[in-house]
């Protein structure tokens, strides 16, 4: 078995296994509703928080896990290569419900439930992160469809989806704690809340910038070598072993426009940190509200 076949099976094997694993944990969440409906103080996450669940916690809470479920469930259709290519207003219109539910009551949601983390502040502030990274690459995302940049739009929905599946992250990573037998459970969840997201975007964020997935990485044949001078009388052929290029490149350089200056639209995914690409976008959009 050749290795680009190799590849393709173990990606489609992966790919299956995380659509199984989000729809393992949806249906988790699904099952202990009759915990929250009305609250059961006495299940496994509402345990002990008969003190804080008032007010804008509770407000949140049920938000949050009504939300939750449809953002997980609408990526999954979103990401699918079939609906993309046979439903594209479908993509389109759902594309805009989720970023809707995402920005305005999943992520603000998780803000207000993230004061009174079980982790202590260390869980929250992790939270809090991952609010802000998320939406930050839900902005981007929708930037890049509205400038129909198609490349870099679903680079980064997927990094969004990535990040929301970090609530399949935690509760893996908080069950293989709780079998082990932690010492100090409160302290591993504050461990998993940091992991849940940074280590799976960090995997993406390598397997992005892998040969094999660049367009580009195959290896390109080497120019025919230049003819000998002499004995045609013609002109001598260039050296094509020299590092200067023949032509000029019909695009700018990176960071600048057309005309020499430093352009608005310039923006390396691949150089540029993954904070500050979302800085930049979220900033556009709040300059274009104001």
């Amino acid at each position: 078995m050749s290795n680009p076949v190799r590849h393709r099976i173990l990606t489609a094997a992966l790919r299956w296994l995380a659509v199984a694993l989000v729809l393992r944990v949806l249906a988790a969440i699904l099952l202990n509703y009759p915990d929250y409906f009305p609250p059961n103080f006495g299940s496994l996450f509402l345990q002990g928080r008969e003190a804080t669940f008032t007010g804008l916690y509770r407000v949140a809470f049920y938000a949050h896990i009504v939300s939750g479920p449809v953002v997980l469930l609408g990526g999954l259709v979103l990401l699918s290569g079939y609906v993309r290519r046979r439903y594209g207003a479908l993509h389109r219109r759902l594309g805009r419900v989720q970023v809707a539910v995402l920005l305005a009551v999943m992520l603000p949601s998780g803000v207000v439930m993230a004061r009174d983390a079980f982790g202590g502040w260390p869980a929250g502030l992790s939270f809090l992160a991952l609010s802000a990274a998320t939406a930050g690459c839900a902005v981007a995302g929708v930037v890049e469809a509205r400038r129909h940049r198609f490349d870099r739009h679903p680079r980064w929905m997927l990094r969004t989806y990535v990040l929301i599946c970090s609530a399949v992250a935690l509760r893996l990573i908080s069950g293989a704690a709780g079998l082990v037998g932690v010492t100090s459970p409160e302290a591993a969840y504050a461990v998993a809340a940091w992991a849940s997201w940074l280590v799976p975007l960090a995997a993406y964020e390598v397997a992005e910038r892998l040969p094999a997935r660049r367009p580009g990485a195959a290896k390109r044949p080497h120019p025919p070598a230049p003819s000998p001078a002499g004995g045609g009388g013609g002109r001598p052929e260039p050296d094509r072993s020299s590092s200067a290029p023949l032509l000029r490149s019909p695009l700018p350089p990176r960071g600048r426009g057309l005309g020499g200056g430093v352009s608005r639209y310039s923006i390396s995914v691949t150089d540029t940190p993954l904070w500050k690409i979302c800085w930049r976008q979220v900033r556009r959009v709040l300059i274009r509200l104001a």
